[in-house]
């Protein structure tokens, strides 16, 4: 609870003090009824009268303070836990947050930060209140009459050990039912993530079915924990009902003997709910704490970013990239074996091969997307460059970028308002005046309009603001037309100080020609060649497979 209060602790205090002035309320309630009855008050409906309506004024205002304080300090709670586990993900570098599934990661915030609120926070809060309850209650009875107090503390006893008996039922109860419900959100979202498949390949049964199995295990394992905590809650009911009316029968015993007083009898009963209801309760409470505590606990763990720090800051420009020995698998499969390859500023670099040669894997390396050793930036190992430091230095370019949920005009600029190039000139090059004539405020879904030539242009122009001396291009011009295409890259390769990587598939000879050197993947090395060397080679491949064709 500690860990969860420590930025908060004043408010956290301030709750205690109400919870206690709550108890301590409350047990007036048990020493006016005992007034009441013994003093003959009942004779005195005026005084009666005033002596309620005061008791209710200050039992309003201390609830009502109590409950609202507690309100705060547990909403205050959740968004620590919000802001640990999203500032977390944001801290950590690409690989590692890639590895989490995107449901497991909604679950976390959707779920699992609810169930550490309403069971755990709440209980810690709750098995305090009853505690002070307890010792009041407990004092107040003890006066009165010890026999009493013994019975229902062995009560009590019985009601723990037989709660205890669950603990471990109910640790794993609340485990599978947030596996499943994991389960469950990644199956929506695969849902939605392939309804487009889904429908055209005929696929609406097949996937529905799996559908029913996940819902089907997320029932049973609700119904498992839910329902056994359910049972668990009556039995402990039953328990306090028994309890109290036990205690009443044992209580007019005394009377008869004359060891209480009617009005001791009624604050005993009054009072007793103050030692029954911490009793019962404290079983369902701790039930709920043991549950929620591997929740939890896996929370803090994910709220902790235990990556290694990386210690150069990197505050130069990139003057060159050099790689040696440069080995990278996935598994047991090698994708990359490189060495003594050296980027220099202000080059244009064509990478090119065959699909699955690792070119996407190597500026995924060289923009610290993926760890490898092997790669030295102006000298120095690029795995212990700090990312933040380092990405500022270059820009990155995919097929697969998406847009940002910003306005179209802080698409491109990212709120930036000063660039080596104009947004209206950007728009022009990149043949956006369609789209920026359209007044839209937000890209929530409207984006999804765009075609994805449209999409990769917006951020080629992007990457062209940020003006960066360094741009890694993979796949960038891959949905966009041969115009468009020929133009941006006119536009880009033209500049003088700026260093292109770019991977491409289909590209004209008059596109090569821009480049200054051709980077060609091939069995997991790379051949460095000049641009001239490569459109030779190509056009002796083209003879040689013509000869072969004739001689066939």
């Amino acid at each position: 609870m500690f860990k969860l209060v420590q930025n908060h602790k004043v408010l956290y205090f301030i709750s205690l003090i109400l919870i206690v002035s709550y108890s301590v309320v409350d047990l007036l309630k048990s020493i006016l009824m005992s007034y009441i009855f013994d003093d003959h008050l009942l004779d005195s409906i005026s005084s009666l009268i005033v002596i309620v309506l005061i008791f209710l004024g200050v039992y309003l205002i201390v609830s009502t303070l109590q409950q609202y304080v507690v309100e705060v300090l547990k909403n205050k709670i959740r968004y620590s836990l919000n802001q640990n586990l999203y500032q977390s993900y944001a801290s950590r570098n690409i690989e590692s947050f890639q590895k989490k599934d995107s449901s497991e990661i909604l679950n976390e915030f959707n779920n699992e930060v609810n169930v550490v609120i309403d069971n755990y926070v709440s209980s810690k809060l709750n098995v305090f209140s009853l505690t002070i309850s307890l010792i009041l209650g407990s004092l107040y009875i003890a006066n009165l009459s010890v026999e009493i107090l013994i019975f229902l503390l062995f009560c009590a006893f019985i009601t723990i050990f037989i709660n205890s008996i669950f603990k471990n039922r109910l640790k794993k109860n609340q485990m599978n039912y947030l596996d499943s419900m994991k389960q469950w959100l990644c199956s929506i979202k695969n849902l939605c993530r392939c309804f487009n498949d889904i429908k055209i390949l005929n696929l609406e049964k097949v996937f529905c079915d799996g559908l029913d199995i996940e819902n089907k295990n997320l029932e049973q394992s609700t119904l498992k924990n839910n329902g056994f905590i359910k049972i668990l809650t009556s039995i402990n009911s039953f328990i306090s009902q028994a309890m109290f009316f036990l205690t009443l029968l044992f209580g007019i015993v005394l009377i008869h003997y004359n060891r209480l007083t009617v009005g001791q009898l009624l604050g005993i009963a009054q009072a007793s709910n103050m030692v029954i209801m911490p009793i019962v309760n404290y079983a369902n409470l701790r039930n709920m704490i043991q549950s929620s505590k591997p929740v939890l606990q896996k929370l803090l763990d994910n709220s902790i970013c235990s990556e290694e720090k990386e210690p150069i800051i990197f505050d130069e420009q990139i003057h060159d990239i050099k790689i040696k020995h440069l080995r990278y698998s996935y598994g047991v499969r090698q994708i990359l074996d490189l060495n003594n390859l050296v980027i220099d500023q202000g080059k244009k670099y064509l990478v090119i091969g065959k699909s699955g040669d690792g070119k996407s894997t190597f500026l995924d390396i060289l923009t610290k997307q993926k760890k490898a050793d092997g790669i030295y930036v102006n000298n120095k190992d690029l795995k212990d460059v700090q990312f933040s430091t380092y990405a500022d230095k270059f820009s990155y370019v995919n097929q697969d970028n998406d847009l940002l949920p910003f306005s179209f005009e802080q698409n491109i600029t990212l709120g930036r308002k000063m660039s080596k190039y104009s947004l209206k000139d950007l728009v022009t090059i990149f043949n956006l005046e369609s789209i920026f004539d359209k007044e839209r405020d937000n890209l929530d879904f409207e984006h999804l309009n765009l075609s994805g030539g449209e999409k990769q242009r917006i951020c080629l122009a992007r990457a062209m603001y940020r003006n960066k001396k360094w741009l890694f291009l993979d796949e960038a011009f891959s949905a966009i037309d041969k115009t468009n295409s020929d133009r941006i890259h006119q536009f880009i390769l033209s500049s003088p100080d700026l260093t292109v990587l770019s991977i491409e598939h289909k590209v004209t000879k008059e596109t090569v020609s821009l480049y200054d050197k051709v980077l060609l993947f091939e069995n997991k090395k790379i051949v460095s060649m000049d641009v001239e060397e490569y459109l030779n080679r190509i056009l002796i491949n083209k003879a040689y497979n013509k000869n072969s064709i004739d001689k066939d």
